[in-house]
């Protein structure tokens, strides 16, 4: 529309200057020059790519975002992973000292997308010397047999960067081109498990984890008390320091165990805060330190 739009305008305002000024241009060499001139004005109205300040917030990151990856089955909403994997290089770059361990607990309603997903973004961030393990629960059986199975279809992989993806998949051929099989690298870290939310077997999901991801999750929720249950069950078990990510229209679960907003989904509970730590803040308001 954009296009057909921007055409017309510049053939109307080519034709009208041809007019008035007396010029006397053949009607084949108004058209080309009225489809070049749509061209350029188009390349800088749509086609141009943003240029995004490596200091911006997370919200201009959204911005810059293509739909259609918004709704892939791996990597939805990018800006997530992206503040994710800075998180995790910051961590393990501070000082050799640091726990070398890091668990990731992932309650999504999806059929494994979102665990393998932080498996492929752990397995290029994080080095051999850093043990890492993904606990994933999956909505029904269905769910966890293509968890546990890893074939997905190749065109699921399409927005996922490269770099990402290297290594990490086996393609199939012949009649099966089109599916793509999980390779050990990612899915040795995965444990998908069954959760059913109507039985609040969440508690077999215990430990303590460096990450939660819960994106969707508190969406299937209907039950106040089960709500409650289920926001103070992942407050436990979440380590010092820990970050949870959930939707964006979900931050308000926590609303008032906020400590500190990495960016949109991404919260330090107060909990899981240090206490020492100068440049956290002691609001419950969120802060707007980004990365």
């Amino acid at each position: 529309m954009i296009q057909i739009i921007a055409y017309i305008f510049v053939s109307f305002a080519f034709g009208f200057f041809s007019a008035f000024n007396g010029i006397d241009i053949p009607a084949a060499y108004g058209v080309f020059a009225a489809a070049a001139i749509s061209i350029v004005l188009l390349y800088y109205l749509r086609l141009r790519p943003r240029e995004v300040s490596r200091a911006a917030p997370a919200e201009d990151f959204l911005e810059e975002i293509p739909a259609s990856e918004i709704v892939s089955p791996f990597f939805r909403n990018p800006v997530q992973f992206q503040l994710i994997a800075q998180l995790i290089n910051r961590r393990f770059s501070k000082s050799t000292g640091e726990r070398r361990v890091y668990n990731v607990l992932c309650f999504t309603p999806d059929e494994g997308e979102e665990a393998y997903s932080l498996s492929m973004l752990l397995n290029h961030h994080l080095s051999d010397e850093i043990s890492w393990t993904i606990l994933a629960g999956v909505a029904n059986e269905d769910a966890l047999k293509i968890a546990r199975n890893g074939v997905y279809r190749f065109d699921d992989l399409n927005s996922v960067d490269l770099k990402y993806q290297e290594s990490n998949w086996t393609r199939a051929s012949g009649d099966l081109a089109e599916f793509v099989r999980a390779k050990e690298s990612i899915r040795r870290h995965c444990d998908f498990q069954l959760l059913d939310l109507t039985e609040n077997n969440w508690a077999e999901f215990g430990g303590k984890y460096d990450l939660i991801v819960c994106r969707g999750l508190f969406s299937e929720i209907t039950d106040k008390a089960q709500y409650e249950k289920l926001k103070s069950f992942i407050l436990g078990v979440l380590n010092p320091n820990g970050t949870i990510v959930c939707g964006f229209n979900e931050e308000w679960v926590f609303e008032n165990q906020i400590e500190r907003r990495f960016g949109p989904g991404l919260i330090q509970p107060k909990s899981s805060a240090p206490s020492t730590t100068n440049d956290l803040r002691s609001s419950s308001r969120p802060s707007k330190e980004y990365f």
